[in-house]
């Protein structure tokens, strides 16, 4: 497989990971009961920001994929804090930081192999 292959697939990769994180962040929202108004809030806070990443991570631009990566330090706090909470909560909690943790490493992944490749996009 070349590098190019690689960075492609690093790409799809991040951006599928990208879609089962904002899924499992969906479904630990719906896991908490709150009323209908407050859950659209919620969704709306935890959803928004990271789908904005979807677009520009199909594109590929290493700035992006940097900014991403450090867009999801707090997601990743606010999931261990959350995996210690016993119960169904706590286990989707430790799905979300397992996401998180695979997002993380598939956008360092895809900047190095786009480096390597010489296909790094800058604005």
């Amino acid at each position: 497989m070349t590098v190019e292959e690689k960075a492609r697939h690093g790409r799809t990769a991040a951006t599928v990971f990208l879609g089962l994180l904002l899924a499992a962040l969906l479904l630990q929202t719906l896991l908490q009961p709150l009323p209908a108004a407050a859950m659209a809030f919620m969704v709306a806070v935890k959803l928004l920001p990271l789908s904005i990443f979807l677009p520009l991570l199909w594109r590929g631009r290493t700035q992006s994929v940097l900014w991403f990566s450090m867009f999801l330090m707090p997601y990743f706090c606010w999931a261990i804090l959350g995996a210690f909470v016993p119960g169904t909560e706590g286990l989707v909690a430790m799905l979300v930081a397992l996401l998180i943790a695979a997002c993380f490493s598939a956008s360092m992944l895809l900047i190095r192999w786009q480096r390597a490749a010489g296909l790094t996009q800058n604005p």
